[in-house]
């Protein structure tokens, strides 16, 4: 009886035998793709790396979104050799591509974010791998250098501020109300805005360099005047540079 069973597997003019041959087949398929997969990855990687690399450094600048919530966003220059240019700081402070994607470093040299190319979106979009250690939701805009295409992506230019000029622009759009208060009292200026006051108390150096902050700020289009000089609010300008400013 035994014999007869294995006789009649091996046989294809038997269903039996045709059953088993055709399982067999199957499997023997499935192991050569498997095989042919781990074989082609490696490369599949390569040309995708390959690809990206060189779009990335074609375009070279790119606006990224750090904060989607919020729109903040800055510009990010990337440079051969996994050089950052403008945009650098500890966060996205070295660059890399592997295995098809575009990944920053941060400043201890571990992985900060892992962008993939979205093709519908026209952009490259953060992943949600568990070792990612960013804000998710983030992205990448390529910057289009054809200024006579239709597809122009228009980032403003920054304007040389001051340190304390910048503490202020970015506390502004932070404001519920984007507003900037100047008030004159016995004791000097006060400057506050987001709930915070940036002027030493009977320091007039102090005021002298917060009031020179809020003028530059003035001076650049980036605030308005809404009150007499007393109460500022951050115009449209004011809040697309702050998104370009260094976190």
């Amino acid at each position: 009886m035994q014999a007869t069973t294995g006789f009649n597997l091996l046989d294809p003019s038997s269903w039996p035998g045709t059953l088993f041959l055709q399982v067999v087949a199957g499997l023997l398929l499935l192991a050569v793709l498997a095989i042919l997969g781990w074989l082609t990855g490696p490369f599949k990687w390569w040309c995708r790396s390959r690809r990206l690399r060189q779009f990335v450094l074609k375009r070279q600048e790119f606006v990224l979104v750090y904060n989607p919530d919020s729109g903040a966003r800055k510009v990010v220059a990337f440079l051969e050799g996994g050089q950052i240019g403008a945009g650098m700081n500890n966060n996205e402070h070295t660059w890399r591509v592997r295995r098809g994607a575009l990944e920053f470093l941060a400043v201890d040299g571990e992985l900060w974010n892992r962008f993939k190319i979205d093709q519908t979106g026209g952009r490259l979009s953060g992943t949600t791998d568990t070792d990612v250690r960013s804000v998710f939701g983030q992205y990448l805009l390529p910057q289009h250098r054809d200024l006579s295409a239709a597809s122009v992506s228009s980032v403003p230019d920054v304007p040389a501020l001051s340190r304390e000029a910048q503490t202020l622009l970015k506390e502004g759009v932070q404001d519920s109300a984007g507003k900037l208060v100047r008030i004159l009292s016995l004791n000097g200026v006060v400057i506050h805005t987001n709930g915070k006051r940036f002027v030493e108390q009977g320091n007039p150096r102090s005021g002298a360099i917060w009031e020179g902050a809020l003028q530059e700020l003035e001076q650049s289009g980036l605030i308005i005047d809404r009150g007499f000089k007393e109460v500022f609010h951050v115009t449209r300008k004011g809040y697309d540079v702050a998104g370009l400013l260094n976190p």
